[in-house]
């Protein structure tokens, strides 16, 4: 950011003007049109305003996708708006192999319900793409909702976390085999 850059060049007895405002970064080729990203795309401008802030340059590759097979557009996150493009990106190009590592790329699961609306469609995806078999995606979903849940435990109040470990223990139920 600006004000880091600030405070290093006086460490360093420089007075450089900072530019990281209106300069791309290294690797952007150039300015995005969000308004013609969303024509060509067919998405939604609020879906690829996130998009190019989580990937950059990397987010018309990531459209592209959208484009060679639809059902990519579908939008698995609807708190943080991750479409099963930026999931299958992750687990391609980015050796993503569990739910955590994806949210930490897409932010799946960090919204208000975290997780528990999108991540077994995630994990689906997931195990389709390393061919790991519905048993998997299933262990993949629980570990991810539990660390979700374990994360929030100490700001909840009581019935909020009776609430929760209702909801998880109603999941192992559903899936006990």
């Amino acid at each position: 950011s600006q004000e880091f850059m600030d405070v290093v060049d006086k460490k360093l007895g420089k007075n450089n003007i900072c530019k990281t405002m209106s300069d791309p970064l290294p690797g952007e080729k150039e300015p995005y049109d969000i308004n013609e990203y969303s024509k060509e795309f067919s998405i939604e401008k609020d879906l690829i305003m996130k998009l190019i802030f989580r990937y950059g340059c990397q987010a018309k590759e990531i459209l592209e996708r959208t484009k060679r097979d639809p059902a990519q557009a579908e939008i698995v996150c609807h708190c943080e708006g991750v479409t099963a493009a930026e999931i299958e990106y992750a687990i391609e190009k980015e050796w993503a192999k569990d739910l955590m590592q994806i949210r930490r790329r897409t932010r799946l699961g960090t919204g208000p319900c975290q997780g528990r609306r999108c991540s077994f469609r995630a994990a689906q995806i997931l195990s389709d793409r390393l061919n790991l078999g519905k048993s998997y995606a299933k262990e993949l979903f629980l570990e991810f909702v539990s660390r979700r849940f374990g994360g929030r435990r100490f700001v909840l109040n009581s019935d909020q976390i009776r609430s929760e470990e209702l909801f998880f223990n109603h999941l192992l139920n559903i899936w006990t085999d």
